[in-house]
């Protein structure tokens, strides 16, 4: 039995940074993104680096979009390191903002502004975010993250992101990113014959908010896993930050680009799939 593993997908990545073995595209129709064909009605790639000239959110393109994150990071990375929990929970809402994730839910606090207020009332908000980093760039010891004590979602992971340094940087990583990594995963099986995947490699994924929009990567022989919902979201969640910042970094490096880039054009590729 033929098994992709990390360092097969690490390889894989690289080449699709310019070259895929087969194009990418999906109809934009009711869709919040423009297309690059048919009148704006379809996208379609033969690269991942397309997918980074194509970059949309918050309807911008992504050099104002870095610009904006680049700030963020930097106002957080200062906070933490002089130790400012109202400051830290200020650009927590902003990055939350940005991100486009609510703090309620039906008019009332979420997970995520609870455990913001506990922390920022209990005084342990820094310390939160700062082991919530360093337990990712370490990859183990993962318990905390049980919803309570830590936790990571749609937001959080932007917030852990952005609080990580370029050299040791955490990508963002949410249903799209994972949606993404599991549809190139697959095609890297495709393409060299694989019958199975690697465990670590089964990334989870996120649906979209719109029923049209597919974006589940598994086939009969994979089914990846759903990233939300469930006792340890929280916790498969955090591992999945974790591998797949590891596979970025090294894609990143042997590319010589930005993590943050790849990790945008992974987030365009992941929008259908």
């Amino acid at each position: 039995m033929s098994e992709l593993i990390t360092e097969d997908f690490i390889k894989f990545l690289v080449r699709a940074w310019t070259s895929t073995p087969d194009d990418h595209s999906f109809s934009t129709l009711n869709s919040k993104i423009k297309g690059n064909f048919e009148d704006g009605n379809l996208f379609k790639v033969k690269s991942l680096a397309e997918c980074l000239e194509l970059y949309q959110w918050n309807s911008k393109g992504y050099s104002e979009n870095k610009t904006e994150l680049n700030a963020l990071s930097h106002q957080l990375q200062h906070a933490l390191r002089s130790n400012n929990t109202e400051e830290t929970g200020r650009l927590f809402r902003d990055i939350y903002k940005w991100g486009g994730v609510r703090l309620q839910t039906k008019g009332q606090p979420n997970i995520s502004q609870l455990w913001l207020d506990q922390n920022i009332k209990d005084a342990t908000l820094i310390e939160k975010i700062n082991v919530s980093r360093e337990t990712i760039l370490r990859g183990t010891d993962f318990g905390r993250f049980d919803g309570l004590d830590l936790i990571m979602n749609s937001g959080f992971t932007k917030v852990v992101s952005l609080a990580s340094t370029p050299n040791n940087e955490l990508i963002i990583f949410d249903g799209r990113v994972g949606a993404a990594l599991g549809h190139l995963a697959m095609m890297a099986i495709r393409s060299a014959g694989h019958t199975s995947i690697s465990k670590d490699l089964l990334f989870p994924w996120g649906t979209a908010q719109s029923n049209h929009l597919n974006r589940n990567p598994s086939s009969e022989l994979v089914k990846f896993p759903r990233l939300f919902g469930g006792n340890k979201s929280h916790h498969k969640h955090a591992i999945a930050m974790s591998v797949s910042s590891s596979i970025v970094r090294s894609v990143s490096t042997q590319l010589k680009i930005d993590p943050r880039d790849f990790e945008a054009a992974l987030f365009m590729w992941g929008y259908s799939v």
